[in-house]
């Protein structure tokens, strides 16, 4: 057995991350900066490490019960999978969680933008011109990593959820009704008397029969026993079974298609990724039969009972907790696909750019309202029976005067079709978001979405400056070309001080980042950085949406929200 350590190079205590029950403090781990990991143990020099399937740089070991190496984190995701090897042979592996408040905070912000890029792709499909409905896959079509990464978690919560359950199950008393045996003694009610009398025929006692005295001369042939025993065969179990059913099946369908079916192209890594998802979904799947094996199933009859919102489900909270992850976990597993979802937590800021978009978009579906708009450009249906998000540069209409595109490319000005459009004095550049207006000779707004604006604010800057300065629209009669953007905004899960963002300081005596913050800053220059985090209420994006538009001076629409 051996001893895993960990410290920051150069300075620092080093804290225990194996064996268990020893965690590392909060906030020890961040990004940009390098670490010591230190395994001590009997002849150990000689041990490989990998970190999330890359190998570790080995430093030079003091003696043979030392062995070290060298780990930049880079974006920390909070759960990590170490795996030890001698000679290519995998000797020791496990997950480790390093700082539990921060995987906490990151992995559940991740877990929330896959759930509302689902929710917002299925309603913005709803207003589309589609007309096919987007159901459970079957397993055939192999999900994006994002939606595993995010089934994984929802995974860990349903098994908590039954665990509770299984402690503290509903259960309902029945009755069974049984006819007594001759010639033995038995207790029986007033009730199941009179049920016999009137069900049974009457026998003729003989005078001798002590039962004469008490209940006269006929007496039923056959006494009828009623038994109560309470049954946990009830509703709520039979959907709840049949959904831990369904999924495991459907897992184990999705972790044979990754082993077996290779990627064009694919590495040495990427194949040996692919076998560790494909493991871990039969492991998952694995988990989800273990729970069918709990003592609350074992009276449970094998139904194709739907997952309905009954009187249990609203009042009894682990069943209430199960309602709600298990609907998590159904549109996890629905047939929508895209390539910006096929990334893991590790690169939860490229998730965030898509997230942020359709984020926006359904907000700005609410500013504009719902005629004219055209969402068409979103989603690719050509996969049967299936929801595709488009990969490309996306267009999306909120009206005859308005449009909010994802990716657009800005070529040069002077090659720009038809002439007049907006374009770039220097070179091509690609926004992530672009808000339109008047048929892209109004207003335009560049949104920049910066997940790690903490670690990256000096290039967010640099490109916002890019963006606004070498944007511009071809003028006429030979003349210069003018300015295109009207306004250039950051968009982070970045919360700056409550002070600074009802603007009760003066800008002037800010330092970035709450500089770019201040709504007065972004009301004189038009220009800053905006609050766009996981979690939010779609009212609270609506009115952040509406505040970029008022700030640059587009005209909102009267009587919207």
């Amino acid at each position: 057995m051996f001893e895993i350590w960990i410290c920051n190079r150069g300075n620092g205590t080093p804290a225990q991350i194996w064996p268990g029950n020893v965690s590392v403090p909060a906030g020890f781990i961040s990004e940009a900066r390098e670490y010591v990991i230190e395994v001590r143990g009997d002849k150990v020099d000689d041990l490989d490490l990998s970190i999330d399937e890359t190998p570790l740089l080995a430093l030079r070991s003091p003696t043979d019960s030392v062995a070290r190496w060298l780990w930049s984190p880079g974006f920390y995701a909070g759960i990590i999978e170490l795996r030890f090897s001698r000679n290519g042979k995998v000797i020791w592996s496990n997950q480790v969680t390093l700082d539990p408040d921060v995987a906490k905070l990151t992995r559940n912000e991740f877990d929330q933008m896959v759930r509302e890029i689902l929710a917002d792709t299925f309603a913005l499909f709803a207003i589309s011109s589609a007309r096919k409905g987007v159901g459970r896959g079957a397993g055939g079509q192999t999900p994006p990593i994002a939606r595993l990464e995010f089934l994984r978690s929802r995974l860990c919560e349903i098994e908590k959820a039954v665990c509770e359950i299984d402690k503290s199950p509903v259960r309902v008393l029945t009755s069974q009704q049984t006819r007594a045996t001759s010639g033995k003694p038995v207790r029986i009610t007033s009730s199941d008397l009179a049920k016999s009398y009137r069900t049974d025929p009457l026998l003729r006692l003989p005078g001798s029969s002590p039962l004469v005295a008490r209940f006269g001369t006929f007496f039923p042939s056959a006494l009828r026993l009623t038994k109560r025993r309470v049954n946990l065969d009830i509703g709520e179990h039979r959907a709840i079974k049949a959904e831990l059913k369904m999924w495991a099946a459907w897992l184990n369908v999705v972790g044979h298609n990754i082993e077996s079916t290779p990627q064009a192209g694919e590495d040495e890594r990427g194949a040996s990724l692919r076998k560790r998802w494909a493991g871990q979904c039969r492991a998952m799947a694995r988990r989800m039969q273990q729970l069918l094996s709990l003592p609350v199933f074992a009276e449970v009859a094998d139904a194709n009972q739907p997952l309905t919102l009954t009187s249990v489900f609203r009042w009894s909270a682990p069943y209430r907790k199960f309602f709600r992850l298990s609907s998590d976990f159904r549109v996890g597993i629905a047939k929508v696909s895209g390539d910006f979802l096929n990334i893991p937590i590790s690169r939860t800021f490229e998730l965030y750019e898509l997230w942020a978009f359709l984020r926006l978009a359904r907000a700005g579906i609410q500013v504009f309202g719902t005629k004219d708009v055209d969402v068409s450009a979103l989603f690719n249906t050509s996969a049967k029976d299936a929801v595709r998000i488009s990969a490309s540069a996306v267009f999306i209409k909120l009206g005859p005067k308005f449009t909010l595109c994802f990716k657009r490319t800005y070529e040069e000005y002077w090659l720009a079709k038809p002439p007049g459009q907006s374009g770039s004095f220097s070179r091509k550049m690609i926004p992530d978001i672009s808000f339109l207006s008047d048929a892209d000779t109004g207003y335009l707004i560049v949104l920049d979405a910066k997940y790690r604006v903490d670690q990256q604010l000096n290039d967010a800057v640099g490109s916002l400056h890019m963006y606004r300065d070498a944007i511009v629209r071809e003028a006429v009669s030979g003349k210069l070309p003018n300015r295109a953007v009207k306004g250039a905004y950051l968009v982070t899960p970045h919360l700056p001080d409550a002070g600074i963002l009802e603007g009760k300081r003066d800008w002037q005596e800010l330092i970035l980042p709450g500089l770019l913050f201040h709504p007065a800053y972004k009301r004189v220059f038009n220009f800053g950085a905006i609050t766009l985090k996981p979690g939010m209420t779609d009212i609270e994006t609506t009115t952040l949406f509406k505040q970029i538009l008022v700030d640059a001076g587009v005209a909102i629409p009267s009587g919207k929200p």
